[in-house]
């Protein structure tokens, strides 16, 4: 008897978790919200709908799906106010990209814009942090089109490939003493053994000339100096580099001296 009881309690813990979710329509959730930002969304509505019916719902860190849990944890979020880093994209012609600004700010106070740039694809684009809470109300503004959620930037690591545990994180070799962010952004991890050893492919740039524009190469009067990155690898040139032994040409870069004259200059 004792046994029976209990298994009706976790049944009904269960259904009444069911119930929870399920109640959580697609109405409920926008369809412009990208990068997992409709599963935070989604877990918020069942967490609150779960508190006010006071029905049980299980939780993983504190949300109601592992799929939130895991945007969550792959997030740019604002730990002192628990504030998500978000893009918010315009629809272009429908309002003005100032107005657009102003009456994100007036209906959603948990709005706190940290970048513009209004000429972005030809409509703008908004990125600022904003509380859970208010996301479907900037989703729904008729001047917007989509909203993305920020994630961190892969470092030092790549996802694993698929077919295994997704939410799994595999190392990836480092080449140098510093990791670039493009190397998983940008895939270079799949088209190199250099970076991954299973990829199914090897290019690595054999041949090709590559131009930078940058504000100095080596004008800096304190180190490090472009002669430490060369040693460290993170830099090529040096004799003993596996990868790269042709040293950067340098066309033109002012001299330390010079630059912090120039800017003295500019500053008066």
């Amino acid at each position: 008897m004792k046994l029976h009881l209990t298994l009706l309690r976790r049944a009904a813990f269960f259904f009444g978790m069911a119930l929870v979710v399920s109640t959580v329509s697609a109405t409920d959730v926008p369809k412009n919200l990208g990068n997992d930002l409709d599963k935070l969304v989604e877990s918020n509505i069942a967490l609150k709908k779960a508190h006010l019916s006071n029905t049980p719902i299980a939780t993983y860190n504190g949300f109601a799906s592992e799929r939130a849990a895991l945007a969550s944890d792959m997030a740019i979020r604002e730990e002192s106010t628990n504030k998500y880093l978000i893009d918010i994209h315009p629809r272009g012609g429908r309002m003005p990209f100032e107005k657009l600004k102003a009456d994100l700010l007036k209906t959603c106070p948990s709005l706190r814009i940290t970048a513009t740039d209004p000429k972005y694809r030809g409509v703008g684009v908004i990125e600022g942090f904003i509380a859970i809470d208010d996301v479907v109300k900037v989703s729904n503004n008729k001047g917007v089109r989509s909203v993305q959620l920020g994630i961190k930037p892969y470092v030092k690591r790549s996802k694993t490939e698929a077919g295994s545990n997704p939410n799994a994180i595999a190392a990836l070799t480092l080449v140098g003493t510093a990791f670039d962010q493009g190397v998983t952004q940008h895939r270079v991890d799949k088209v190199s053994t250099l970076y991954n050893a299973g990829a199914s492919m090897s290019l690595d740039g054999s041949g090709i000339s590559v131009g930078c524009l940058s504000d100095s190469y080596d004008n800096r009067a304190a180190a490090p100096h472009a002669a430490q990155d060369v040693a460290g690898n993170d830099l090529p040139g040096a004799a003993g580099n596996p990868y790269n032994t042709t040293p950067v040409f340098v066309l033109h870069d002012e001299n330390p001296v010079t630059e912090q004259a120039t800017e003295r200059r500019h500053k008066k």
